[in-house]
């Protein structure tokens, strides 16, 4: 297969485009990274920009303006409907005209506006995920039985969109766990955000205390699922502290009357500006000169495209745990618990009153920004994908299946220890019309279905491991806590995290890599870097707290949810753990999903046999395992009458003598 292959490539964003927002700033910069490197893009989309942003490389076309329909309509509605089907049009003429390769969607509508095209040509679908439709889509109601009735959807939908594309792309790992039980298995990527290496700011290592009003930085939209409110309710303690500060909030140009109000409104706050920002240039120069720059969102599986922004300014950062994938606490910004204004106030002001922190956290902030979150890193990645999507062969050789049923029948045939990637479907079979359309039909149509049957509520998660119940040869892991003490210099005693990338930053003595090694081979690194300090330094290391280690189990088991990773741990205790399995398990087709770097490995587990037989269980679990259960042909049939069956059709005849599958 050609590596250096230049692919023809449909860019697919159902929203309005060029946009100074985070989803279209990505679509934009990564579009532009592609044909910089001599691919040919092509942008479709709607038929207006919502703010003017610098476009160069790519074509863009645009679907046509519609009497009544808004260019750029609400996030609910059936405006949206009316363009997206408009988009099916445009893509499809761009795919024939320009003899596409691939079609790379974007968020959830651009997918699925991608398959009915797929039919149509055999183009395969890469479905890049910026974040979960159940989580994103409660934001935009108001009441409680309406948000879990969209989270329900949410679920439906994130389900069929992971299992049609022919490869999905996740923003973070945590997001790509949930599409990879959802039907991504084998299938799906963690490719990170990115920003061009020049726009990472050079960071001198210095701040000094504020001369003069503190300021306080927010750089994005006014949308609820910024939680906003807990920054204005955190700016108010903080100014309880520190009366000078000020709260700069950095907008976009308003695009409607309810909009340019809430903005007044917030311009009348004590120590609050509003500042409108029309390009990423005005933006980046008024996040160079804040003090302290503040993410409250908490949503679990978006990456805010602002936190690179931040990163690439170089100044301290403070973020929501929950949306915190590519900061470590301590290390590169100071998280807090989502929804916490109090902990958010003691964040900044932490940041405030220490400007040798504040210096350390902006420049590691800086300096995984450069390592890691720039376009020249990501841009290989998103190509092998490409190169998947588009030849006749997966990686491993095996030639790829058609259907997801296809699919799902070959991993049932597999040995039940053998350890194989999921192809996703070939364009020589993808003649499944009615199936799929059907699916389309049922998927549009199930906001009128009865409602899944709850599921008992989940148990918090144990706590952590406590010290002294580790052996000796305990590999240090990225999220542990070590404690570092200098027998002769106990000043320089310290608590630290593991960083992501593996490394401790010991004050004084710079940073160390800990990963993979024993206490007592950090303990020996850091006594031969500090030796050029310290004379005959003495080092003990030891692991103060163990990071979170899991694994997960979900589908027909009676709780779903994570489970504290024990080492030896089989699947079946954990499937146990979590209750065992329900009445409609199969528990001849279980998957065992082990990630192995940014994509997952599918294994299929046998249980009748080893059951019925009293065999030992060969399998065990590693760190972040997936456990799916699937269910059984009864199950199944079950499900599609209650959610689809009796949901599509609005009476049903009744006779005395009926039968209900259960």
């Amino acid at each position: 297969m050609n590596v250096d292959r230049k692919y023809r490539i449909a860019m697919v964003a159902a929203c309005p485009f060029p946009s100074l927002r985070g989803s279209q700033a990505l679509v934009r910069e990564l579009s532009e990274a592609l044909a910089t490197r001599g691919h040919d893009v092509h942008v479709v989309t709607y038929p207006s920009a919502q703010h003017m942003a610098p476009v160069e490389r790519m074509s863009i076309h645009r679907v046509p303006r519609v009497p009544f329909v808004a260019p750029a309509p609400r996030a609910i509605g059936w405006q949206k409907f009316v363009l997206d089907f408009l988009l099916i049009w445009s893509l499809l003429r761009v795919v024939r005209r320009y003899r596409i390769d691939v079609v790379h969607a974007h968020n959830v509508e651009a997918p699925m506006v991608g398959f009915v095209v797929r039919l149509l040509t055999g183009v395969p679908v890469v479905y890049h995920a910026h974040n979960a439709l159940a989580d994103e889509l409660p934001y935009y109601l108001n009441r409680g039985w309406t948000r879990r009735l969209a989270r329900t959807i949410g679920r439906r939908v994130d389900e069929r969109v992971a299992a049609w594309a022919d490869y999905n792309i996740a923003l973070s790992s945590r997001l790509g766990a949930y599409l990879a039980v959802r039907g991504g298995a084998g299938k799906t990527k963690v490719i990170p955000p990115a920003v061009f290496p020049n726009s990472i700011r050079a960071v001198s290592g210095r701040v000094d205390l504020p001369s003069g009003p503190a300021r306080i930085a927010y750089a994005g939209n006014l949308d609820r699922y910024q939680n906003l409110d807990c920054l204005l309710e955190a700016f108010e303690r903080v100014c309880a502290a520190e009366p000078r500060s000020r709260l700069i909030l950095l907008l976009h140009p308003a695009t409607s009357h309810r909009i340019r109000e809430e903005m007044s409104e917030l311009g009348r706050r004590a120590g609050v500006s509003v500042r409108v920002v029309g390009t990423h240039a005005a933006a980046g120069k008024e996040l160079r000169r804040a003090d302290v720059l503040v993410c409250p969102r908490g949503s679990w599986s978006g990456f805010p495209i602002k936190i690179l922004n931040y990163m690439a300014a170089g100044r301290p950062i403070v973020q929501a745990r929950s949306s915190a994938h590519c900061l470590s606490e301590g290390v590169s910004g100071l998280l807090f618990d989502d929804d916490d204004p109090g902990a958010l106030a003691k964040a900044i002001l932490r940041i405030l009153r220490d400007p040798e922190l504040a210096a350390r956290l902006g420049s590691e902030a800086s300096n995984l920004a450069k390592k890691r979150y720039v376009w020249p890193a990501v841009i290989p990645e998103v190509e092998q994908i490409y190169r998947i999507v588009a030849g006749d062969k997966d990686p491993q050789g095996l030639k790829k299946s058609g259907t997801l049923v296809s699919r799902l029948d070959r991993m049932r045939s597999m040995p039940k220890t053998e350890t194989r990637q999921l192809a996703s479907p070939g364009p020589e079979q993808r003649a499944r019309t009615p199936l799929l359309l059907g699916l389309i039909c049922a998927l549009v149509m199930g906001c009128s279905s009865k409602q899944p049957e709850s599921v008992a509520p989940l148990p918090p998660i144990s706590a952590q491991g406590v010290p002294g119940q580790m052996s000796a040869d305990y590999k240090v892991q990225p999220g542990d806590q070590l404690r570092v003490k200098f027998l002769y210099h106990p000043e320089l005693d310290v608590k630290v995290p593991v960083s992501p990338d593996g490394n401790v930053y010991v004050p004084g003595v710079g940073e160390v890599l800990a990963e993979g090694k024993t206490a007592e081979e950090v303990a020996g690194e850091v006594e031969r870097i500090s030796s050029d300090q310290l004379r005959d330094p003495e080092v003990t290391v030891i692991v103060a707290e163990f990071g979170e280690r899991i694994v997960y189990v979900g589908g027909e088991v009676r709780l779903p949810g994570p489970v504290r990773f024990r080492e030896g741990m089989t699947p079946l205790q954990a499937i146990l753990d979590r209750g065992g399995f329900t009445e409609v398990a199969r528990v001849d087709s279980v998957l065992h999903l082990s990630p192995n770097g940014s994509t997952y490995e599918a294994r299929r587990l046998d249980y009748t046999t080893d059951v019925n037989r009293q065999n030992p269980e060969l399998a065990t679990l590693g760190v972040y395992d997936v456990i799916y259960v699937p269910r059984t042909f009864i199950g199944d049939a079950n499900a599609f009458v209650r959610l689809y069956i009796r949901g599509l059709m609005p009476t049903m005849p009744r006779f005395g003598v009926g039968y209900q599958l259960d």
